[in-house]
């Protein structure tokens, strides 16, 4: 009896937990040279018009006044193809160095990367280039 209730149970969790699963993607990006101990994950999504959804997770990220030269904020850009890099927002690093970014671009594929830049307004990348990783979102 208690084993066939755990298996009741194991069967529903899991049939509970894959449509909060179903069509998510998840991606760790490459350590960097400027900022070795950050880790960097990406939850890709798709929504209801194709386009990707970007859950930008940072752990370990050092406050960018601490960088070499400093600087006061980190900028997300994402790039397709041969296009002018599109900024994506501020990545705003806590007291615990984690940040958090949503963003959506109508790319499947396209570079991501993040810099280090003296003016939270800056419309290009102009700073310090601390991560960058290619982006590939499966169907």
């Amino acid at each position: 009896m208690k084993a066939t209730f755990l298996a009741l149970t194991t069967v529903l969790a899991t049939i509970i937990a894959m449509p909060l699963g179903c069509g998510a993607q998840h991606l760790v990006m490459a350590p960097s040279n400027v900022i070795p101990a950050a880790q960097i994950k990406l939850d890709l999504g798709k929504d209801a018009n194709g386009n990707t959804t970007v859950d930008l997770k940072a752990q370990h990220l050092a406050q960018p006044a601490n960088l070499n030269p400093p600087k006061s904020v980190y900028v997300v850009w994402v790039q397709s193809d041969d296009q002018t890099p599109e900024r994506k927002g501020q990545l705003t690093v806590n007291k615990d160095l984690n940040g958090e970014l949503k963003f959506v671009t109508p790319d499947q594929h396209f570079q991501l990367f993040i810099t280090a830049e003296d003016n939270a307004n800056t419309v290009s990348p102009a700073g310090t280039e601390v991560i960058r990783g290619s982006v590939a979102r499966g169907r």
